[in-house]
């Protein structure tokens, strides 16, 4: 009886059709598992960084808001069209006004008084600020956007006896009449509802003097 050695060897070390099948088994759910968790981890980088970047949004734009309607000062405004406009007006959704703290770091000569609106547009709220106060023809706002994903916005305005309104729009308005402002404009509320962060209510002091009536 003759005995080959080099073919016991090879099919001792041979695999069976089963165990390639198994080996590849275990391949596929190690894969697959590796796979879900890679994109566990990358989903939650990316939902953290989002919420990061909408947090900082936030506060930047609560921080502008509040330098902005703190220091409003009742200065009357003429538009494009040589309209005298109140030094804030204002509905539920749109606030424009006369503020004051415009930093003049290459002392320019100009005016440290500002004219700035706030308005939603495309669920975004934007900022658009003059050069002039009293405005030409050709001036035209630096519009920049603060804050993205709103889905509502919201405006209101204590008055000194504590009510409140939902628009600040002077209805007999007149340059000449600015000695005899009332009521008072004692407090702004913002209310937002972000899609990421829900309702968040802010509340800016004001002591602005308005015309309403």
């Amino acid at each position: 009886m003759r005995f080959n050695f080099f073919n016991t060897l090879s099919t001792s070390k041979a695999f069976t059709l089963l165990e390639l099948l198994v080996a590849l088994t275990i391949f596929a759910i190690i894969a697959i598992v590796a796979y879900t968790s890679l994109n566990t981890a990358l989903t939650a980088r990316l939902q953290t960084q989002m919420y990061t970047e909408q947090l900082a949004e936030i506060q930047i734009a609560s921080l502008q808001l509040r330098r902005d309607i703190e220091q409003c000062v009742a200065r009357a405004i003429r538009d494009e069209y040589g309209e005298t406009l109140p030094a804030l007006q204002a509905s539920a959704t749109t606030i424009e006004l006369t503020h004051a703290g415009w930093k003049n770091p290459l002392q320019k000569i100009r005016s440290t008084l500002q004219r700035t609106r706030y308005y939603l547009e495309n669920d975004k709220l934007w900022r658009a600020s003059w050069q002039v106060l009293d405005r030409a023809q050709d001036s035209q706002p630096q519009i920049t956007m603060i804050l993205s994903h709103i889905d509502k916005l919201n405006f209101r305005f204590l008055d000194n006896e504590l009510k409140w309104h939902d628009q600040w729009v002077p209805t007999n308005f007149s340059a000449d009449n600015s000695d005899n402002l009332k009521p008072i404009l004692r407090a702004i509320e913002l209310t937002l509802t972000l899609k990421t962060f829900g309702e968040i209510r802010w509340l800016y002091q004001c002591q602005l003097v308005s015309l309403l009536k």
